[in-house]
């Protein structure tokens, strides 16, 4: 047995020269003197010797697991002394210019409004902007949605509370503008005030789009409480229906970089007669019917028609001499359709693996 024990050493401290990192050290510890270590088995072997023997074999497994461990703690230290001289010899160049950190990439939302926008001015349309909260006048009223229209509930529409200064109260006169009757002011639910504050500050001929973030009492695959649109307006003499169809027709054709199926169907909205609901041949299935068309061969993209005149009236402009034309677009859904997105929430909830897929 003590031979048996001075061969593992021998074997322990051959092995010990060829370590070179502390992991292969920590497996040289295990392989010796671990609970299967072959020295711990040998002391498992003691109470088969004969009782005068075992307190010999007692003593030299002693002194072989202490000059194991000896000699495993000096090599560790060697080992952490040789790192940190490698560390210290280490060279930077401090001179050399930083990597550049990868460039990120646009929203995939963010690319589509681009892309929306740079359609409808090849087509010769400005863009126009207006306020996320806005007032009713130019959110409802003007546009010619009644009072007891079901999109001015509160199961559509966003309202906020009137802010009163605390200086005044309700029976000072001068502070009328401050104090808003409740309902007056809304997140907008739609882009198209931007058409009524475009037709009150400007004459015509008007030909603009307006993209921007607007909010509804929505949340499924399909809806978000916050959503994106892009509306168009022209208004002109002798516009007609057939400039609408043939300008959406064009846009289509451009956006989508080949000529799809279009399809009008009549449709009713309160600040457009005719109206009509916009759609596209599923550019996915070519019109055969897949998941994304719901097997019907075509996606909705919107709603469309010529202005109202109430509208005109409401705007200042004479219906009786000129003429126009509206549509409105969902840009949420369009950037669905166009990469196969299965879930509208998916475009806010920020995952980075899912805003790679677009670069």
């Amino acid at each position: 047995m003590p031979a048996r024990l001075a061969t593992q050493l021998a074997a322990f401290q051959e092995a010990l020269a060829r370590v070179d990192s502390e992991a292969a050290l920590y497996e040289l510890q295990v392989a010796y003197l671990g609970k299967k270590g072959t020295v711990t088995q040998l002391r498992g072997e003691m109470g088969k010797l004969p009782p005068e023997e075992r307190k010999g074999f007692g003593a030299e497994w002693n002194r072989v697991r202490n000059a194991i461990e000896a000699a495993l703690e000096e090599r560790r230290a060697y080992l952490k002394e040789q790192a940190r001289r490698l560390d210290l010899a280490r060279v930077e160049d401090l001179t050399l210019p930083p990597l550049r950190p990868p460039a990120g990439t646009l929203h995939p939302l963010s690319q589509t409004r681009r892309r929306l926008s740079e359609s409808f001015q090849r087509l010769g349309f400005s863009l126009a902007v207006g306020p996320h909260v806005e007032h009713s006048k130019y959110n409802f009223d003007d546009l010619n949605v009644p009072k007891d229209h079901p999109a001015r509930d509160m199961a559509d529409t966003f309202f906020i509370r009137p802010h009163r200064h605390p200086g005044f109260d309700d029976h000072t006169d001068n502070d009328a503008a401050m104090r808003l009757r409740a309902g007056e002011l809304v997140l907008r639910t739609h882009t198209s005030p931007v058409q009524v504050r475009t037709m009150l500050t400007q004459k015509p001929p008007i030909r603009i789009v307006a993209l921007g973030t607007t909010f509804r009492c929505d949340d499924d695959a399909t809806h978000s409480p916050m959503f994106h649109q892009i509306e168009g307006l022209y208004v002109d003499r002798g516009v007609t229906m057939a400039d609408l169809k043939a300008t959406l027709m064009d846009f289509t054709r451009d956006f989508y970089g080949r000529r799809l199926d279009v399809r009008f169907r009549p449709s009713f909205f309160p600040f457009v007669e005719p109206g009509a609901e916009f759609d596209i041949g599923c550019p996915f299935c070519g019109g055969d019917g897949c998941n994304l068309c719901k097997r019907t061969g075509y996606i909705e993209i919107g709603g469309c028609g010529m202005v109202h005149p109430a509208v005109f009236e409401a705007c200042g402009i004479d219906p009786e001499v000129y003429t126009g034309w509206a549509f409105g677009f969902g840009v949420d859904r369009m950037t669905m359709s166009q990469h196969a997105v299965p879930h509208l929430r998916h475009m806010f909830e920020g995952d980075v693996r899912f805003l790679e897929q677009f670069p």
